[in-house]
């Protein structure tokens, strides 16, 4: 489930993005009008930057680098949080078989530490290109050389009534030993991944209000000014989010108590987006009141968080 306040959704799935990042067009972007009915099927170009990065950081982090290929969204849970819902969105496989080199068949040899498995391969394999293994030879590989007995159930005949005279075999890989890691190295895992999820929790936008400042007019009348900043690495929204419409914008609420009036400006506007590190946006209101009371000013959406700031007429 993915609630309103969710600022990033990450997922373990087979469509990987944190190896190999979603990359924008090379061309121009091909954006649907308003009225359109086409789908949106490229990230926006402003978003390709947080992707490269966010992926460059979660390899250097888990150091878990060596995934072979991965498949296709076509709709997926993660495609669907970002071009959907207008969320950042972030998935990668719970675990893949770790390379065994063909140059090296005495030993496990693989660029990440996904399993934590001693083992020889029962028969070495001759010198190849590495790299242009497919997932099932790299699995195959892995559980011979760490002799996964509960992993593969070889090929045996058997006799099928609806083919009475045809040569029939059943065996191959078990379900899912390509997609759950083994049990023994769960806690490897948990430790590679938690402080990449810690650190993308950092990246979340976070607003701070600065530059509070109050100019006595004339005859309590009052303007206001502050800066709303965002501290974050990530943008307040992603651009998609800005252009599928599907995600609040920053809300300033000015709070007036009884007898103050609002001269200059708007009880309730709105900032689209705020960019990332530093990102900000000037606002000013005229208000009337008397001196020495307090306007309060509410300011912040459900990814953001919201701050209130307390400024004092005087």
């Amino acid at each position: 489930m993915v609630f309103l306040n969710s600022g990033i959704v990450f997922s373990f799935s087979q469509n990987d993005n944190l190896n190999k990042p979603w990359e924008a067009p090379k061309g121009p972007p091909k954006k649907p009008g308003r009225d359109s009915r086409q789908p949106i099927e490229q990230i926006d170009i402003s978003d390709a930057p947080y992707f490269a990065h966010i992926s460059e950081s979660f390899k250097n982090i888990t150091k878990l680098s060596d995934l072979s290929n991965s498949e296709p969204g076509q709709g997926a849970f993660n495609e669907w949080v970002y071009y959907h819902f207008g969320r950042w969105s972030f998935s990668t496989p719970t675990w893949w078989a770790p390379l065994v080199s063909s140059n090296k068949p005495d030993t496990v040899a693989t660029n990440s530490d996904s399993t934590v498995i001693e083992g020889k391969q029962k028969t070495p394999q001759k010198p190849g290109d590495d790299s242009k293994k497919t997932n099932d030879q790299r699995l195959w590989d892995w559980i011979q050389a760490t002799n996964q007995k509960d992993a593969f159930v070889e090929w045996q005949e058997i006799k099928h009534p609806d083919f009475p005279d045809k040569t029939v075999e059943l065996g191959g890989f078990k379900p899912f030993p390509a997609n759950n890691p083994p049990a023994d190295s769960l806690e490897v895992l948990s430790n590679k991944y938690y402080p990449f999820l810690l650190k993308l929790s950092s990246w979340l936008p976070k607003l701070e209000v600065k530059n509070v400042k109050v100019e006595d007019l004339h005859n309590n009348v009052y303007r206001l000014t502050l800066t709303v900043i965002n501290q974050g690495y990530l943008p307040s929204i992603a651009q998609i989010g800005a252009l599928n419409k599907w995600c609040p914008k920053i809300k300033l609420h000015v709070d007036l108590s009884d007898g103050q009036k609002l001269v200059s400006g708007k009880i309730l506007q709105f900032i689209e987006r705020l960019e990332g590190s530093g990102g900000n946006k000037e606002i000013s209101w005229m208000v009337m009141g008397s001196k020495g009371e307090t306007v309060k000013i509410t300011i912040g959406s459900p990814m953001t968080g919201t701050v209130v700031q307390n400024v004092k007429l005087q």
